[in-house]
């Protein structure tokens, strides 16, 4: 069973630590943002025809860079202040439209409208991931996609992160314990979903896969067998 979480302290929580300047969380062109990105596409098989949901964007720092891919996106987030912040990075001729909700609240508005729905460690911060699943299934379109990119629970580095960053904390992150393939698998199985896959890869935190070297050498060790079940991140897909 998903553990219960407090969907108001969630709020809380995120809004306190966006108000913070956190210098990962700056958009650019890196190694880091690149290959998150390009995970993502090439693994949900995603083309700029496709009409895409993007929820928890914050203030674009994946979104700009599929735009600048030249993707069409709707995108969707509790925080003004960070969709405001967004919204300043915005380029003419990128296609998004902005919203600011939660999409519990917006499957009559966007039922049946897109092809893929995805995001970017947003699904450990939801309140309750049965109703967002049952309603991302709504917005999907027949055969629609969902797929998130998330933060691997088996990974130590994300537990040794709260300790030494001040303001991430248990209450804020234990979400992640959902993400487990144990819960998503027979949760997702329960609402129908089929073509249900995790894949996991990276290997270096940013400052290191930001290096050439770094970028190198992980992408030969994320190839070893041993190190799979660790990798840091994981992509969570499943179709209508």
């Amino acid at each position: 069973m998903p553990i219960k979480m407090n969907g108001e302290c969630q709020v809380t929580y995120q809004k306190d630590y966006y108000k913070k300047k956190h210098k990962y969380m700056d958009i650019g062109d890196t190694n880091y943002i690149n290959n998150l990105v390009e995970k993502l596409i090439s693994s949900g098989g995603i083309k700029k025809s496709h009409k895409i949901l993007e929820i928890g964007c914050g203030r674009g720092r994946f979104s700009i860079p599929l735009l600048k891919r030249g993707y069409s996106l709707t995108c969707i987030d509790l925080s003004e202040n960070l969709l405001n912040k967004f919204k300043k990075n915005i380029s003419p001729g990128m296609k998004v439209k902005i919203m600011k909700g939660d999409i519990n609240e917006m499957t009559k508005k966007l039922r049946n409208k897109f092809d893929f729905i995805i995001g970017f460690y947003i699904l450990h911060h939801l309140s309750d991931l049965k109703t967002s699943f049952e309603n991302m299934k709504i917005m999907l379109k027949k055969d629609g996609k969902i797929i998130f990119s998330e933060n691997n629970p088996y990974n130590p580095m994300y537990y040794i992160q709260m300790i030494v960053v001040k303001d991430i904390n248990w209450e804020g992150e234990k979400g992640i314990l959902n993400i487990r393939k144990k819960i998503i698998y027979p949760l997702l199985k329960s609402l129908k979903f089929k073509n249900i896959k995790i894949e996991r890869y990276g290997f270096f935190p940013p400052h290191i896969v930001n290096t050439r070297i770094g970028q190198t050498l992980e992408s030969k060790l994320e190839k070893i067998r041993f190190f799979y079940p660790l990798l840091p991140f994981q992509i969570i897909k499943a179709s209508k």
